[in-house]
């Protein structure tokens, strides 16, 4: 999923998902979030100079042609954990990722987001991620759920 792969992390907070990737073996790892966060996202990443991470902001929902521009296409797995706690958040999350799989330089066949939530984080959070998973993104994306018990 990561190895070998661009991979981008969508609203990072602390950069660990972005860690792991690079761990696994991905070439290149981004890690994203809102400009208010983004000091605490660069002093993690710092913190863990194991881990060669760049660090970004990255505010959803707005044209990404100069975002691009700066930081380059060659995202092929985009990750995010627990973004889909905020209804008002679902289009803008699913425009950005639209964008940056759209635009990715890598082959359609390689392309994926993999989005977790946690439905115990909020009140309410199993209708968010029915919200979220079932409804919104269906409507442009292929959806499927992975079990990550096993």
């Amino acid at each position: 999923l990561v190895c070998g792969k661009g991979v981008l992390e969508l609203g990072s907070s602390h950069g660990l998902a972005a860690m792991v990737a690079h761990a696994a073996g991905a070439l290149q790892v981004l890690a994203t979030d809102q400009r208010a966060v983004l000091s605490y996202l660069a002093d993690n990443v710092a913190a863990n100079p194991q881990h060669s991470i760049e660090v970004a902001t990255l505010e959803w929902g707005t044209d990404m042609e100069a975002w691009g521009a700066q930081h380059g296409w060659d995202w092929g797995t985009v990750l995010g954990a627990d973004l889909t706690f905020n209804r008002d958040s679902f289009l803008p999350l699913l425009f950005t990722l639209q964008q940056l799989l759209s635009r990715s330089s890598s082959p359609k066949h390689m392309r994926c987001a993999l989005l977790l939530h946690d439905d115990d984080s909020v009140p309410g959070g199993h209708r968010l991620r029915v919200d979220f998973f079932a409804a919104a993104a269906p409507r442009y994306f292929n959806v499927a759920q992975a079990n990550l018990q096993q």
